[in-house]
């Protein structure tokens, strides 16, 4: 049985308008009469995921930066981050190639949650760069590349799955029975450690074959669809 759902933000709940649906709020309604929980796994840090938190009322931890960090609706229950300085040949290079790089403006001292970056061109000659860079420094980081437009660089060992699996862990609850909704790249980990799994029309194309159902329909119905199957 399903006692916990999570569901990837962008591109799954939402779409490139970046706002929650009459119908994402209506599965949260139809969810929490049922007594299962709701929660999210998203790239997003929580700057740019609490207002959905608190518009769907979610009540229990969220997994946020790919894992990087969970936060409760009272406070955060770990951050981890990852330092600059061993990556700086790397982003100045990207930065020279005229790559967008996310980082801290105080320097390559700095810690971050997250380090993005991203090639609007999308040659696959500049990610495949940056991609070997990270790869040479070992267990230093975990990353995740989309594709030919970007990477993204967080502490090592963090991904989704990994915080879906501790958020189930402090809910005692087990994989098994959690529902796991995802679309891209950072979502494939998690949805292949969840026991019930499932994407949206929209999902990549890489992503569907991974899943137990594949709703007919994109974005927040899609996901509302495959909770009631």
């Amino acid at each position: 049985m399903v006692k916990l759902v999570v569901s990837d933000l962008d591109g799954t709940l939402i779409d490139s308008s970046e706002q929650l649906t009459d119908t994402a709020r209506e599965m949260a309604r139809w969810l929490k009469d049922r007594n299962v929980l709701f929660t999210f796994a998203t790239g997003r840090v929580q700057g740019m995921t609490e207002r959905y938190a608190q518009d769907m009322q979610v009540s229990i931890p969220y997994v946020a930066t790919n894992g990087a960090a969970l936060i409760a609706p009272d406070g955060v229950l770990f951050r981890r981050k990852v330092p600059l300085k061993p990556l700086e040949t790397m982003l100045r290079k990207a930065d020279s190639m005229g790559m967008s790089i996310i980082y801290s403006e105080d320097g390559y001292e700095k810690e971050m949650e997250k380090i993005c970056v991203m090639d609007s061109d999308k040659t696959g000659d500049k990610i495949d760069y940056v991609e070997d860079f990270i790869r040479r420094l070992g267990d230093q980081y975990s990353y995740t590349r989309y594709g030919d437009k970007a990477v993204e660089i967080v502490h090592p060992g963090c991904t989704k799955a990994a915080g879906v699996a501790e958020l189930a862990k402090r809910l005692n609850i087990p994989m098994s029975d959690v529902l796991a909704i995802g679309d891209d790249e950072n979502d494939l980990q998690m949805l292949r450690l969840a026991g019930h799994t499932a994407t949206v029309q929209n999902a990549l194309a890489k992503v569907k074959p991974l899943v137990a159902y594949v709703s007919p329909y994109c974005h927040s119905a899609g996901v509302f669809d495959a909770v009631k199957h």
